[in-house]
């Protein structure tokens, strides 16, 4: 299965993580990768704002 066909929408696919394709939970979760204060810290944060 392709995740973005159509190639409008970000995307990010993390190894072992499900892809999210929010702006807001890709910055989240790329904050959270390499441990910037830019966004909250909790691990399921990136799932509730997707």
């Amino acid at each position: 299965m392709q995740l973005n066909p159509t190639q409008r929408i970000p995307i990010l696919v993390k190894h072992g993580a499900e892809p999210l394709w929010e702006a807001d939970a890709i910055a989240c979760r790329l904050s959270q990768m390499v441990g910037s204060d830019f966004w909250g810290q909790r691990s399921a944060q990136p799932d509730m704002i997707r």
